[in-house]
């Protein structure tokens, strides 16, 4: 995944080279673990590869694989970062991809940097259009409450997001065509993948990817128009987002409800209160809180009454 993850030296391939060396690792891996290994497509017409990315299901025996890697193929370095595995075969680099939804990160990682810049249309939304799917990060002020899948349907979430999936899956046979795809979609706007409007890491990391500059300059090509301008209120497309995939509306409205009463614990039960009502601090005050957390009766009271309640036993407690 970006061909430069080893320290031995690695060589790109040309396009004959690169086929038959995939061949190679995807029949050698089925004989020797009765597994399969899922291939990343590229557009069509690209002359030279610097990596071979490969996804397999992360239920795979982790064991197998090395053993396959380091004795099978006889690599000379193996880097384990994650769920991907970069090793040398044959001079090249080759990545290994674990993932528990093979198929969606198969379609995900196709054609270059395509995902990278759906995902752009994505956050727009609210979502976050990630290697393992199309998921909804639920969000407090600062808080993270926690992500909820939306889909592991890719072509499903391509359309929700104004992307014409047929198109994808019939591939792209040069770097414009992706570009043209992007641009057709219904929410695109070039506007959101200018490197101003990105943070930091992400511009580092866009900066140094020469597919996602080189859609930047053809976005400077594209006639003025009037683009679609996303609100920046978030949460006024979660409508949307429960009309098309109705699970997440009750997923959502668990994560809020627990956050509302988890808040209204604090209210009632807080280390400010425990320390004015027994005169604890430090090391004393923590201790005493997670006696009273651990307590099953007494955080069965704090829910259910209020300070007048509460503030006598804990003094009683101490």
């Amino acid at each position: 995944m970006g061909g430069n993850a080893l320290s031995v030296k690695t060589r790109r391939l040309d396009t004959d080279e690169y086929f038959a060396l995939k061949t190679d690792v995807q029949s050698q891996f089925s004989r020797h673990t009765n597994e399969i290994l899922y291939s990343v497509l590229a557009y069509g017409n690209k002359e030279s590869f610097g990596d071979l990315d490969l996804v397999l299901d992360d239920s795979v025996n982790r064991e197998v694989v090395e053993n396959f890697i380091l004795h099978q193929l006889k690599s000379k370095e193996l880097v384990k970062n994650s769920d991907v595995w970069s090793f040398e075969y044959k001079e090249f680099q080759v990545d290994f991809v674990f993932s528990p939804v093979p198929h969606w990160t198969q379609e995900w990682m196709h054609y270059n940097d395509c995902s990278n810049l759906v995902g752009r249309v994505a956050h727009k939304f609210g979502l976050k259009f990630g290697q393992h799917g199309l998921t909804l990060p639920v969000r407090v002020g600062d808080q993270k409450l926690g992500e909820i899948l939306v889909s592991t349907n890719f072509s499903k979430c391509l359309n929700f997001l104004g992307f014409d999936p047929e198109a994808h899956a019939e591939g792209f046979n040069t770097l414009d065509e992706i570009y043209d795809f992007i641009a057709r979609g219904e929410f695109f706007n070039p506007d959101i993948y200018l490197l101003d409007n990105r943070n930091a890491k992400a511009r580092m990391r866009d900066a140094k990817r020469p597919t996602y500059m080189g859609f930047l300059k053809y976005c400077e090509t594209l006639p003025p128009k009037q683009y679609f301008l996303s609100n920046p209120d978030k949460t006024v497309y979660l409508k949307d987002i429960f009309r098309v995939f109705p699970h997440v509306k009750d997923a959502y409205e668990k994560l809020m409800s627990k956050h509302d009463a988890d808040k209204a614990l604090k209210e009632k039960f807080n280390g400010e209160l425990v320390r004015e009502w027994t005169g604890f601090e430090g090391k004393e005050l923590g201790a005493f809180m997670a006696k009273l957390r651990e307590t099953p009766w007494f955080m069965s009271m704090v829910v259910n009454e209020d300070h007048s309640v509460i503030k006598p036993v804990v003094e009683a407690l101490k």
